[in-house]
């Protein structure tokens, strides 16, 4: 992509003004695609299962073409999104799920997609941390 910049600046110990027009390109390389899925859940009928699927196709770089997953988030007045527990066993000793994407990798995801109790006019943030994908799955008796 090309940037355009204007610039104005002043010389020292005059009045004039001066403008320069300067032309930057920026490389914009794709790094990841993201695909959503939704199904009515057989559950529970107010219920729908979502899916997204997270690629990673780094390439501006030889080396160190890993992506990290850090958090998704759901902005609705309607519904909130909850993690499916379970689907990364693995946390790190900094206390985070080890969602990491090497190059070409790809990971699908579940959450629940639940109505709010109340729908009010203001959006509802879900946001769901990469430790809430990684805490156990509860048993039936919970």
């Amino acid at each position: 992509e090309d940037l355009y910049m204007l610039y104005r600046y002043e010389l020292p110990n005059s009045k004039r003004v001066r403008w320069l027009k300067k032309m930057f390109h920026v490389p914009i390389y794709p790094s990841i695609s993201m695909s959503t899925s939704i199904v009515a859940s057989s559950w529970n009928d107010n219920e729908h299962l979502l899916g997204v699927e997270i690629s990673n196709h780094r390439k501006d770089q030889p080396t160190n073409l890993n992506v990290a997953l850090g958090k998704i988030t759901l902005l609705s007045r309607q519904y909130r999104l909850e993690a499916i527990p379970g689907q990364f066993p693995t946390i790190g000793a900094d206390g985070h799920a080890s969602i990491r994407l090497g190059w070409q990798e790809r990971v699908t995801l579940h959450f629940r997609l639940m109505p709010v109790a109340a729908p009010s006019a203001a959006a509802v943030l879900s946001p769901i941390s990469t430790v809430e994908f990684a805490s156990k799955i509860p048993d039936k008796g919970s």
